[in-house]
């Protein structure tokens, strides 16, 4: 038994429990959260070795229960004396009363791998954990050899086990072996097998001799071991006492493991007898048996040592984790952004800090959320922030985010969870761990890219969920959340709540929110929402009634302190001061008629800044300020009109008129105020001045007097911010201020900041461009772009610009015209614009961006622009995750492989890199297919949009339910829970749940917010198929297995009818549009309707010959569709139950069918891999769209029709533009599986063999297909040139060789004599031979000239796959599948040399051009050798398999797969970038790369089963799809020299 505890805390491990078998262990599972669930079985090995799940528990209780008594094993009694502690058990046998037959017949210590690399597994994520090993008999030779093992092991999580094992517990364990043992030869199995539980053999016995080497090394392993660690490392010895009763050794009773054997002579050793024998020392009676005493006593001892030594109880050292998640810093309450803003005042606000204080401590309250709301102005923002640093103070602050309108980051969501979860860390004690292991599940993909659920979920409640409980109690943490109204987001507001609101569930940590808000309706509407209208938050109003005469106390208060601060600090010496009057107006005006804490703050900030150098004498400040005041004018009015009149109007004295500033710098100046109000972030004054194009110097004395309204720091690189929002809202006339001559225009300003941001993108000098990073590297991955390099080459302005120019336009309301600015931009930029899009992480929003601009666009004037904008629309979304991923393939990929009458190809050809002479044709226009979401491992079953189109939901056969957006093919969330492939998806109405139907028999419903699961519908007896709601969402209904229809309501789970008539299994179910029919398809060839308000059948539709899969209801109800196995869709009338149309064209099985909105259109997705859309009032085919490679198993349009989703059995999820036509004019291409290419050696021709038994001819410069060779009679697995590309060979599945005359394209010669599959041809370089390898296990040699077979090869064992010619055509090299090379001599047909080591079937030789090197690679290693002497020269792993394998020109240099081989057999010389220049082209994966640098991204429809490249041309031959050349310069060395050397 392995022990294992967190000496650092004494929470429950995260791990889960193993799935016990029997009733004991089953009740355990139920548990929700075990301390003990990590092991709860033991493990048996068989016959085999293989591992055998044996539960322990019952066993044990049936063996009590016969003896009359009750036994415990320890670690049944462990549980409650160390609750800290996860328990594990390991036996190689665990029965230890009773032996099992056949075990492992190996020696006893190789069981110590086994145990060493199990514990490994079981402890990931928990490695922290000290380890405390409790090992009986063997078992403790075990131990000490897994321990030796461990520390000699390099693998750190291996060695982890030894450096985290604090203690090790043996009983019984015979550390010398015995003499007496061995004695009795047989015998000894018997014994050995009923009391240890292990089955021994000559080898077991040998190791217990006293002069067993093996168990000597361990013993003394160990010893050393002990000395080693010293005090880090306890160890207790216990010995048995008495014989085994009924044992006779010899004729008397005497103890299995005698004291000499039993303990170790350690100075340190503990070692005392329990009064048991052999067997019963590990059981006991109870928790009051004095033998178990001992040993709890021992470890609870060892417990206390640990937390010792780990610092329990001292100042915790923070634990350094590895989380990096992207954050907003500036959102803290204790943020250097906010350093100045100030906290309440010692002595105010009392009552509501009182309220809330109490709400924190008070531990019954059941209140998750406490909601304070009111007006601007009313204090709440500082209250928040006087609550976080009293929280902080006291250890009880978790989090706290503090939003802001219009500053990046402040103003949304998106990093709102990983901020709170990366504070969290450094509040919650090892909080970090869980997190740490709930992202490793995302392994690189971005958490933050996820929906707000999912987020949630990961960063925030399965961490906290994962907890183990704390000694002292309970902990309790607070989330300070303020000014929730200025989240920019607004329909993510209910959406947190509700999350938050889930908070209510956790047990072993108390985590509540306190949050402010003004009661603007999104906030109100959230909290008053159906899905959080619950009794779990509390809300407190802080304007007027309970808190209004403290209010005005504490402003007054305010007032006081402040004036007394700025007379010390103004040196005013008058007194008193202000005067009494004064003062008592000015209280009067900030709280009247409500109480403003921004009135007295903006008025103290007027009267004296120690940041405004130019400001007036503080008492004339004052005078001028009561000057202004108009108690019968708005309490805005009164705040900001003074500070106007004096900036904006001159030099302001008292008892002066004002003096008007000029017209150009009133303009100016607020132009500058209008865009620092407007900005959809805030930006730093010196960007602003570029952006504003305006001298630096000017913008910045403009703003140096508004330091009572504006936050401005002093460093530059720091934005300049509205102090308070309630400016903003005055200057815009929000408030019905009157101040006409200072109110900003809203539209004309942003028409203004759109044209500067598109001027500044423009800019010659500094503004976009290709390649704006200097990367140079077209495959260079985003990731490894430095951010510092990226901020360099995009300043904060011109990052702005890219991203908020069409914000601009879009609320001036301008709209776009052929011609204008806008299209004159994007017709010079809009790639630029992508890349920095890209660069900034934010290219994702372009899809929507794009969409605004198609909105704008006057469409009696915009032609061009809308032509340009559709085609954009279709070259990003098709195109998004590469350029995500790699910004420069925008000027590569996109551009390569976009159509031919692509405007972005078209008026962006020139940006295509240089190196690239020639770009392959391509179809005429874009295809259908606008994305491919691909994440699913298995069959994608289900797919459908939800009822707003923002969302499209799938099910697989991977078990999950994923969630994507349409728009950009990003998976945003993913559902687990079902244990079986989930058949079926459904969006309720309001667009709020999604239900699944499974194999797993049961329905879930998820809540689409949350990612949680709010129901499990049980009751089938057999797989659900379809899951559809009402559409009044207030019924549920699905189809089984089990031949019914079962109707549910989803609020409650509760089943309301269950329908029955069907025969056979129900594979989908339909509602009406008004609700009152239920349609059903079965197995049984039958649809049928029922009215699910009675349950009653209404009507029985016959015609399908075959299963039904699917039906739907026209959007009006008066149709009824049906699809079955019989390959038809037919067409109902539901009221008759006649059949209207039958539609036909499908060539195999119908699987799924779906309605457009408008009734207009009607898809199919069959087992033929197409989807065929159809007219259902003419029963015409409209349009057929091709391009999975599986059946297509769903169909769904999205709500407006412009987008139709399909699933298939290939794994994906495919959006479709069911309005486009398929390619009009389909590439010149291969119509079945590609098996071969190859170029003559003079590169005016290419070859390839296919499945069609075909072989074709292509010219590489036009990509027509010249010549097509028909006669075998089986797929065409190799093709090759003759040296003077005359002739051509063709190696089949029909067992012949051919070759052909490519000038007359007749067939020269058929060569029989193979008796299986000829999988390789090669010509000799002489032109004399022709070479042909088989899966008969030969080579064989033919005459050209004659066509006579020459020479048999005959040695290898299995097919060979690969032959090659030596450069003088004396030898010949082979490779086969029993994972051989071999050469042969021509002349004899004798095997020369034959090449042993590789571990998989030789698949690519090739001689070096002066045949001095052989080199051979086989799955994912290549092998150089010396072919005269059979040598290994050198070998060389990669992590993907290799496809190909040549030496370059001069045969200096090795290639493969886009990797340069520099072997150590080559001289220091040919390194020389002068002695070898060819470069050579590979596909590798999803690139076209040379060298090591990746050039080109292949889409997937364009990735080739075969490729090949010479002459500076790449041929991508795709399987039933175009053959594409690609034509590369002759000085591309030159554009890359370090690469040049292959």
């Amino acid at each position: 038994m392995t022990w294992t505890f967190d000496s650092k805390s004494t929470r429950k491990s995260s791990s889960q429990a193993l799935s016990p078998s029997s009733k004991i262990f089953k009740s355990e599972k139920s548990r929700s959260r075990s301390p003990f669930g990590f092991l709860s079985k033991r493990k048996h090995i068989g016959p085999s070795g293989s591992c055998k799940e044996v539960d322990t528990g019952e066993a044990d209780e049936k063996e009590g229960e016969a003896q009359g008594k009750v036994i415990f094993w320890p670690k049944d009694l462990l549980k409650e004396d160390v609750p800290e502690a996860r328990i594990m058990t390991f036996g190689y046998n665990t029965k230890i009363t009773q032996g099992y037959s056949a075990a492992n017949q190996g020696n006893i210590f190789s069981h110590a791998k086994d145990l060493l690399y199990r514990l490994e597994a079981k402890r990931r994520n928990a490695e922290k954990r000290d380890l405390v090993f409790i090992a009986h008999s063997l078992g403790g030779i075990l131990v000490k050899e897994a321990l030796r093992r461990s520390e000699a092991d390099p693998d750190p999580k291996i060695n982890n086990i030894f450096t985290s094992t604090t203690g090790v517990f043996f009983f019984g364990t015979p550390h010398r072996g015995s003499n007496d043992w061995a004695s009795f030869g047989q015998g000894i199995a018997t014994v050995a097998g009923r009391l240890l539980g292990v089955d021994t053999n000559d080898k077991v016995i040998h190791a217990l001799l006293p002069t067993s080497p093996e168990l000597e090394l361990c013993r003394e392993s160990f010893a050393v071991q002990w000395v080693k660690r010293g005090d880090t490392l306890t160890v207790r010895t216990f010995q048995e006492s008495k014989g085994v009763t009924g044992i006779r050794w010899g004729g008397f009773n005497q103890l299995i493991v005698p004291p000499y054997s039993s303990t170790l002579d350690h100075p340190n050793e503990r070692a005392r007898t329990i009064d048991a024998d052999h067997i019963e020392m590990v059981k006991f009676s109870g928790k009051n048996d004095e033998n178990y005493a001992m040993v709890r006593d021992d470890i609870i001892e060892l417990v206390k040592k640990a937390e010792q030594m780990a610092g329990k109880g001292t100042p915790e050292k923070k634990t350094q984790y590895t989380i990096n998640l992207s954050t907003v810093e500036d959102a803290s309450y204790d943020s250097k952004a906010d350093q100045d803003i100030p906290q309440c005042l010692p002595g105010t606000r009392v009552s509501i800090l009182t309220q809330i204080t109490g709400w924190v401590n008070n531990l019954q309250s059941g209140d998750i959320i406490f909601w304070l709301y009111g007006p601007a102005g009313t204090g709440k923002s500082t209250i928040a922030r006087t609550l976080a640093h009293s929280l902080a103070n006291n250890g009880q602050l978790g989090a706290s985010y503090f939003f802001r309108r219009g500053q990046e980051g402040r103003n949304g969501t998106n990093l709102f969870f990983p901020t709170i979860a990366t504070q969290l860390v450094h509040t919650i004690p090892t909080f970090g761990t869980y997190l740490e292991k709930s992202l490793n599940r995302f392994a690189n993909a971005k958490v933050e890219k996820k929906a707000l659920g999912e987020q949630f979920k990961t960063l925030v409640q399965d961490p906290l969920s994962d907890l183990l409980p704390y000694k002292s109690g309970v902990l309790t943490k607070i989330i300070v959340i303020d000014a929730l109204d200025e989240c920019e987001e607004y329909n993510h507001v209910s959406q947190i709540l509700s999350l938050f609101l889930q908070l209510r569930k956790l047990s072993t940590i108390r985590l509540r929110v306190f949050l402010t808000s003004r009661s603007a309706n999104p906030i109100v509407n959230a909290f008053e929402g159906p899905e959080n209208k619950v009794t779990l938050y509390r809300s407190v109003a802080l304007h007027g009634g309970e808190f209004s005469a403290e209010t005005k106390t504490d402003i007054s208060t305010f007032l006081k302190e402040q004036f007394t601060t700025i007379k010390t600090k103004g040196k005013i010496t008058k007194d008193p001061w202000p005067d009494p009057k004064d003062l008592d107006r000015l209280l009067n005006l900030a709280t009247h008629p409500s109480p403003l804490f921004i009135y007295a703050t903006t008025l103290c900030r007027f009267v004296y800044d120690d940041d405004d150098e130019g400001r007036e004498e503080p008492g004339d400040q004052l005078d001028l300020w009561l000057e202004q005041c108009d108690s019968n004018a708005p309490q805005l009015y009164q705040i900001y009109m003074p500070i106007l009149d004096q900036l904006l109007s001159g030099n302001y004295k008292k008892g002066e008129r004002p003096k008007t500033l000029n017209s150009k710098n009133r303009s100016r100046l607020l132009q500058i105020i209008s865009s620092i109000i407007l900005l959809a972030t805030p930006l730093p004054a010196q960007s602003l001045a570029i952006l504003l194009n305006i001298d630096k110097d000017k913008v910045n004395h403009g703003l140096r007097n508004f330091h009572a309204v504006l936050n401005i720091p002093r460093e530059p690189s720091k934005p300049v911010q509205l102090l308070h929002k309630s400016f903003s809202d005055f200057m815009l006339g929000n408030e019905g201020t009157g101040a006409v001559d200072f109110q900003i225009n809203p539209i004309e300003t942003h028409m203004m900041l759109a044209s500067k941001c598109i001027q500044r993108m423009e800019s010659q000098s500094n503004g976009l461009r290709k390649d704006i990073c200097d990367v140079q590297e077209p495959g260079k991955f985003r990731n490894e772009i430095g951010k510092a390099t990226i901020t360099d080459h995009i300043a904060p302005d011109l990052e702005y610009a890219c991203l908020y120019w069409i914000f601009h336009l879009q609320q001036s309301g301008q709209h776009i015209v052929d011609g204008d600015e806008v299209y004159n931009f994007l017709c010079v930029h809009f790639l630029h614009w992508l890349e920095a899009l890209s660069l900034v992480g934010r290219i994702s929003e372009s899809i929507d961006l794009i969409g605004i601009l198609q909105s704008l666009i006057a469409a009696d004037r915009s032609t061009k622009l809308s032509r340009f904008l559709d085609d954009a629309e279709m070259f990003t979304m098709r195109n998004l995750g590469m350029f995500d991923a790699t910004p420069l393939q925008l000027y590569c990929s996109a551009i390569i492989f976009a159509p031919e009458s692509s405007i972005i190809k078209q008026l962006f050809r020139d940006k295509v890199p240089k190196w690239i002479c020639k770009l392959p044709n391509m179809q005429s226009t874009w295809s259908p297919e606008i994305q491919r979401l691909q994440g699913h491992t298995d069959t994608v079953d289900a797919v459908t949009f939800s009822p707003d189109g923002r969302f499209l939901a799938s099910g697989s056969g991977d078990d999950t339910v994923r969630i994507w957006n349409p728009a950009t093919g990003q998976e945003t969330q993913k559902f687990k829970g079902h244990t079986g492939a989930v058949n079926g998806v459904a969006f309720s109405p309001d667009g709020k749940l999604l239900a699944s139907g499974s194999s797993d028999d049961t329905v879930r419903i998820w809540n689409l917010a949350t990612g949680q699961e709010v129901q499990k519908l049980e009751g089938h007896t057999a797989w659900v198929n379809a899951v559809p709601f009402s559409p009044d969402g207030k019924l549920l209904a699905s189809g089984s297995g089990d031949d019914t229809v079962r109707i549910w309501n989803p609020a409650t789970g509760q089943e309301v009818r269950k329908l029955e008539g069907h025969t056979d299994s129900v594979y989908v179910v339909a509602f009406s549009p008004d609700g009152k029919l239920l349609a059903s398809g079965s197995r049984d060839e039958t649809v049928r309707t029922w009215n699910p308000a009675t349950g009653q059948e209404v009507q029985k539709f016959l015609g399908h010959t075959d299963c039904v899969y699917a039906v739907a209801f026209s959007p009006d109800g008066k149709l009824l569709v049906s699809s079955s196995r019989d390959s038809t869709v037919r067409i109902w009338n539901p009221a008759t139950g006649q059949e209207v149309q039958k539609l036909q064209g499908h060539t195999s099985w119908v699987d799924a069918i779906a309605f457009s909105l408008d009734g207009m259109l009607l898809a199919a997705g069959s087992d033929d891999r197409t989807v065929r859309i159809w007219n259902p009032a003419t029963g015409q085919e409209v349009r057929k769209l091709e391009g999975h490679t599986d059946r297509v198993c769903a169909v769904a349009f999205s709500p407006d029709g412009k987008l139709l989703a399909s699933g298939s059995g290939d794994d994906t999820v495919r959006i479709w533009n069911p309005a486009m036509e398929q390619e009009s004019q389909k590439l010149e291409g291969h119509t079945d599986y590609v098996y071969a290419v190859a170029f003559s050696p003079d590169g005016m021709l290419l070859a390839s063999g296919l499945h069609d038994m075909t072989v074709r001819i292509w010219n590489p410069a036009t990509g027509q297909e010249v010549q097509k060779f028909e006669g075998h009679t089986s797929w065409v697995r190799a093709v090759a040139f003759s040296s003077d590309s005359k002739l051509l060979a063709s190696g089949s599945g029909d067992y012949t060789a051919k070759i052909w005359n490519l000038a007359t394209g007749q067939e020269v010669w058929e060569f029989l004599g193979h008796d299986d599959f000829v999988y390789a041809v090669s010509f000799s370089p002489d032109g004399k031979l022709l070479a042909s390898g088989s899966g008969d296990n030969t080579v064989r040699i033919w005459n050209l000239a004659t066509g006579q077979e020459v020479q048999k090869l005959e040695g290898h064992t299995n097919c060979v796959y690969v032959v090659a010619f030596s450069p003088d055509s004396k030898l010949l090299v082979s490779g086969s599948s029993d994972n051989t090379a071999r050469i042969w001599n021509l002349a004899t047909g004798q095997e020369v040399q034959k090449f042993e080591g590789h571990t998989n079937t030789v698949s690519t030789v090739a001689f070096s051009p002066d045949g001095k090197l052989l080199a051979s690679s086989s799955f994912n290693e290549a092998k150089l050798w010396n072919p005269a002497t059979g040598q290994e020269i050198q070998k060389l792993g990669f992590e993907d398999v290799i496809t190909g394998i040549l030496f370059s020109v001069k045969g200096q240099f090795l290639g493969t797969d886009g990797r340069l081989l520099m072997s150590e057999f080559c001289t220091p010389p040919a390194f020389s970038q002068q002695t070898d220049t060819t470069s050579h082209i590979f596909v590798e994966k999803d690139w076209i790369s040379v060298g090591l640098v990746k050039l080109i991204w292949i889409p997937p429809e364009y990735r080739p089963s075969c490729s090949a490249f010479q002459n500076n041309i790449l041929a991508l031959a795709c399987d039933s799809g175009p053959l594409v050349f690609i034509e590369f310069s002759e000085s591309f060395g030159t554009t890359y020299p370090y690469i040049s050397q292959l």
